[in-house]
């Protein structure tokens, strides 16, 4: 008997499904787009670790990255983080001087972003170019070339006008030529490319290699009302710990902080950065996994508001058994 009200249920349920075909379709809808969201931002995040966790470690174990902001992924600067003032080229030097185990650093200049930046070669505009002035101890964090060199001090020195690129800006206009001695415009002033970077290989998927630098002080020539930098350090093999102590104690001196106050910088290794990246990705995941589950409820919802009668029958069935 059990058998003939199992049959019967069955039975009462695919009634119930043709009888109501849009419930049973948004109820199996609601289950497929709750699974499938939860996957795919499952996916999502855990490539998008992947790959930031490989680009970060691209600059090198030994590298150390220097902001007058808090690394945050999520880009929430406080108000107290935008009033203060910017990182120099005067700090980097004071680090080259001052600490005994750090091997290089470089300062990264960013443009003032009063306009936008804009690539030219031949009448073929580039938008979304990534600009900086940098000197010859930047390609020690892990630069590679591709074809030419990397910028020289005689360069910085002089503010001559040239410049090294992305991989991706050669593709883009030098598929089949050489692109050393080309001369291109950057913001509207001339620039001869003497070297190519190859893209890093660590890159983001589906980024592009748009990097455009120059020398430090030809960069300052170019953008005179630019002042924020990156700091980008290099520690001695084995000595990053001991390094980043000592730049953050330079800087305390150099930014003038008191003792007992949090520092007005923001300093850190590349295995600091990707574990600060690890719990900005894993709030996403959580933000996003609940947000997908109300699919799954919703599903699950209309499910019991479609099921209920049958369930009931196959209950009263047993009962009779």
């Amino acid at each position: 008997m059990r058998w003939t009200a199992v049959v019967a249920g069955i039975s009462l349920a695919l009634s119930t499904i043709r009888e109501h075909k849009l419930r049973s379709f948004l109820t199996v809808l609601g289950v497929i787009i709750g699974t499938g969201t939860v996957i795919g931002v499952g996916s999502i995040i855990t490539g998008l670790d992947d790959a930031i966790t490989s680009f970060v470690r691209n600059f090198g174990p030994n590298t150390l990255v220097v902001l007058k902001f808090n690394g945050d992924f999520a880009n929430n600067m406080t108000p107290e983080e935008r009033r203060r003032k910017p990182l120099t080229i005067g700090n980097a030097r004071a680090i080259a001087e001052l600490c005994p185990s750090v091997a290089y650093v470089s300062p990264f200049l960013w443009p003032d972003w009063s306009g936008i930046n804009r690539a030219r070669y031949k009448g073929n505009d580039l938008f979304r170019i990534q600009v900086g002035g940098v000197e010859e101890t930047y390609a020690a964090a892990g630069t590679v070339m591709k074809a030419g060199r990397f910028i020289g001090d005689v360069d910085n020195s002089h503010r001559l006008p040239v410049a090294v690129i992305g991989e991706d800006i050669q593709k883009a206009w030098f598929p089949q030529l050489d692109p050393i001695g080309k001369l291109i415009e950057v913001n509207g002033h001339q620039m001869e490319i003497i070297g190519v970077m190859e893209r890093p290989a660590a890159s983001m998927p589906g980024s592009e290699d748009l990097r455009i630098l120059l020398p430090y002080f030809t960069m300052r020539k170019m953008f005179p009302s630019a002042r924020e930098h990156m700091l980008i350090v290099t520690a001695k093999a084995g000595l990053i710990v001991p390094a980043q102590d000592e730049v953050r104690a330079v800087l305390r001196l150099e930014r003038r902080v008191a003792n007992g106050k949090p520092d007005n910088f923001w300093i850190s290794s590349s295995e600091q950065m990707i574990e600060h990246f690890h719990d900005v990705t894993a709030m996403v995941a959580i933000v996003m996994v609940v947000l997908s589950s109300i699919g799954l409820l919703v599903g699950e919802g209309l499910g019991e508001y479609c099921g209920h009668r049958w369930r009931r029958h196959i209950y009263t069935s047993l009962q009779i058994d």
